[in-house]
């Protein structure tokens, strides 16, 4: 399901046939794989998180924080700053058992009924950037597929303002407005009215790596 390790990024090393867990503990699992799957996101990406953090607790504001980074930075400080704002994973489900599983690449597979999700990086070529986007590819997937495999109902959400504060101008306590806030998210990146995420997500790193290839949805 997920294994493997990038520089001091450790990762949930499983694999499982699902077909014997509950969607309670597949979900759990790929929410717990999303959360770990947020740091190396973002630390890998290029930012310097610490100085944001830091940054944010002086009560700087985010565009002052933004100017610091260079401009093709800026919709990872900007999704990183949004995402510390507002919480989209579940907490409170199962796991499944942790079947130990070594491997000399990153990868997250994830089969389940018609789902399906692969993503493979050779860890001993990898650059820190292409890290961040498997990491944010995973956080991403994890977090769809655990709303999937739940049949969550999202809740319709209609994101209001421009900028930050379209993205903070809902912020979700239920699972149903998490999933239904997550499609109203990717909706706006996917019909070219947003650059970035509130949450990990690869399509915050195009414009300051081009030479990867990321999918709108």
């Amino acid at each position: 399901m997920y294994a493997g390790e990038f520089n001091e990024f450790k990762t949930l090393n499983t694999y499982n046939n699902l077909k014997n867990e509950t969607p309670e503990a597949i979900a759990g699992t790929l929410f717990k794989i999303a959360e770990m799957a947020y740091e190396p996101s973002y630390a890998l990406s290029g930012i310097d998180t610490a100085l944001i953090d830091e940054m944010l607790n002086k009560e700087i504001s985010p565009i002052k924080i933004a100017s610091k980074f260079k401009k093709e930075l800026r919709p990872v400080v900007f999704s990183y700053i949004a995402s510390k704002q507002v919480n989209i994973v579940p907490e409170g489900f199962p796991l499944i058992n942790v079947n130990p599983y070594k491997r000399d690449e990153l990868a997250f597979a994830f089969k389940y009924k018609d789902m399906m999700g692969i993503k493979k990086l050779n860890v001993n070529e990898a650059k820190d950037y292409e890290g961040s986007a498997f990491f944010s590819f995973v956080f991403d997937n994890a977090l769809k597929y655990g709303f999937r495999v739940l049949g969550v109902k999202p809740e319709p959400i209609k994101l209001e303002g421009r900028g930050l504060n379209k993205f903070l101008s809902f912020k979700p306590k239920t699972i149903e407005e998490m999933y239904g806030y997550y499609l109203a998210c990717k909706e706006l990146v996917f019909n070219k009215k947003a650059a970035w995420l509130p949450f990990p997500s690869p399509i915050m790193l195009v414009k300051a790596y081009p030479d990867l290839k990321v999918r709108r949805r």
